[in-house]
């Protein structure tokens, strides 16, 4: 959205020049704006999800040449219909009002605003049965890479 031109030409000609400050995305207008309603959320979608879906190909493609294990993060992995390009998915949850406060600590937001954005997602219950490993990340940081250290011994055995 800030380095491709192709992208932010898009951006501007669909949102309008407030949707940047210079070469600065401008957050707080696009959020809000995007997040009024689902056909703002599709028209973003169309335009970030397929030149990021070619880029992330492109990348991995590069890394699998030296490695063996390539991860993508994707917090839209269906939404964007992404997920049959990989050969396992994690999922890492948490409870719902703990997500809300890190995103609003992370991002500096209202509730409110978390739960809009939240509210065009589909909901971790139903990714669940969807996926390949499912990681709780209710705890501390410790917790969550104990969690992820077992998930790559396995996938680092079945890579072998």
């Amino acid at each position: 959205m800030a380095n491709n031109e192709f992208v932010k030409n898009k951006i501007l000609k669909t949102f309008g020049q407030d949707a940047y400050t210079g070469d600065t995305i401008n957050i707080k207008y696009l959020s809000e704006t995007i997040f009024s309603n689902e056909e703002n959320v599709q028209k973003i979608n169309s335009i970030v999800h397929p030149p990021t879906t070619k880029k992330v190909e492109i990348l991995s493609q590069e890394l699998f040449k030296t490695h063996n294990i390539v991860f993508v993060e994707s917090a839209l992995i269906f939404e964007a219909k992404i997920h049959k390009a990989f050969d396992f998915i994690i999922l890492v949850c948490s409870d719902e009002q703990l997500r809300i406060n890190r995103t609003m600590e992370r991002d500096n937001v209202t509730e409110e605003s978390v739960k809009r954005k939240m509210s065009f997602q589909i909901p971790d219950d139903k990714k669940k049965d969807r996926v390949h490993f499912i990681i709780e990340n209710n705890s501390t940081i410790e917790d969550l890479t104990k969690r992820l250290a077992l998930i790559l011994t396995i996938l680092e055995s079945y890579a072998k």
